[in-house]
């Protein structure tokens, strides 16, 4: 499916997918680098599907959440290995 694109997160084994955010943003985290604690998650997961992403964006590199996007991460483990 994605043998000759660059890898990308959302391809990766260690992508662990939170939630979306206006329905076709995805937001998750490596599980390798930092696991946010389940309440934070929870917490802004029902913010930002009400609008409300102050604490989302604030709070993005200390939870370690991001967008997955094309990686050149040494740890990318693809999901779909031939």
């Amino acid at each position: 499916m994605h043998d000759f694109a660059s890898p990308h997160c959302s391809y990766c084994q260690h992508f662990e997918k939170s939630f979306e955010t206006d329905l076709v943003v995805e937001w998750g985290y490596c599980s390798l680098k930092k696991v946010p604690p389940p309440e934070d998650l929870e917490r802004i997961r029902k913010k930002a599907e009400s609008g409300d992403y102050r604490e989302l964006l604030s709070r993005t590199q200390e939870l370690g959440l991001f967008m997955p996007t094309i990686t050149y991460c040494a740890d990318f483990t693809d999901l779909y290995p031939f």
